[in-house]
């Protein structure tokens, strides 16, 4: 079997957004300027009250893992011509492999 050819790079990112309500509007300008594929966002501080569609973004999916509690929180914006699926939203701690 040959390998793939990929001609397009991808850009990833990562940002600790520290209330990604407090700053939507700017978040949602830096996404349409700085032309991402995927941003992981750590301490978005979302609620399950806070509903997708207040989190959009044109061209994007979402997905997110919200905090029961203060703060905290993540989530991933993944270009919508990118297939992604959410394939275990149930990970804690005490299942995630570490090594030793």
């Amino acid at each position: 079997m040959e390998p793939v050819s990929i001609t397009k790079k991808c850009k990833i990112g990562h940002l600790n957004i520290r209330s990604l309500m407090s700053s939507f509007d700017a978040f949602t300008d830096m996404m349409n300027e700085d032309d991402f594929d995927i941003l992981a966002l750590t301490e978005t501080w979302l609620s399950p009250d806070i509903t997708m569609d207040v989190v959009n973004i044109r061209n994007f999916n979402f997905f997110r893992k919200d905090r029961l509690s203060r703060g905290g929180g993540c989530g991933v914006y993944i270009r919508q011509d990118i297939r992604a699926e959410i394939i275990d939203d149930d990970v804690t701690l005490n299942t995630v492999p570490f090594l030793e």
